[in-house]
């Protein structure tokens, strides 16, 4: 190899390296690891419930005000204030939409929407239900700006009474 074609060989080789070098180090930077959190959820108020008909369709709009419990400390005694709504309501599959505004305990939010269906089963004596919610994070403040992600929340019911809830979400904060 002549003096030249070694010179070039060895610039295309730093080259080579300093690019690499380069896009591991941006990569690290650019990037954060996803993030999983549990926990349960429990309605503290019932703020709005509402049903109206405009025309041949009926309106559901209903607000609540959550409280998160978590193992992990940025999640638990978060306030959760959801508002949903779903339009003409059958007995037996409901289909709704939604949006949760979260407080973190030291003031920061996050953001969500989502969608959910709600299912009915009507035995004698009771109404028992379950909901199940797929959300995904659009913003957040503070800690949680640029946060990403996703939030599933399952939910059980018998008449008007919440049983149980549980959610379930995986973000990252780029």
């Amino acid at each position: 190899m002549t003096s030249i074609g070694k010179s070039r060989a060895i610039t295309i080789s730093i080259f080579i390296l300093i690019f690499l070098g380069g896009s591991l180090l941006q990569g690290h930077e650019s990037y954060a690891e996803m993030k999983k959190v549990s926990g349960t959820s429990e309605i503290l108020k019932r703020l709005v419930s509402l049903e109206s008909d405009f025309k041949e369709v009926r309106i559901s709009l209903t607000n609540r005000l959550h409280l998160y419990s978590s193992a992990d400390p940025d999640w638990d005694k978060a306030r959760v204030f959801s508002m949903y709504f779903y339009i003409n309501p059958v007995p037996d599959e409901d289909f709704y939409k939604g949006c949760l505004a979260i407080t973190h305990q030291n003031g920061d939010q996050t953001f969500v929407e989502y969608d959910g269906s709600w299912k009915w089963t009507i035995p004698k004596d009771y109404v028992n239900w379950t909901a199940e919610s797929k959300g995904y994070f659009i913003g957040g403040t503070g800690k949680f700006d640029g946060i990403k992600g996703t939030i599933t929340i399952k939910v059980v019911g018998k008449s008007s009474r919440l049983v149980s809830s549980e959610w379930d979400a995986e973000y990252e904060i780029k």
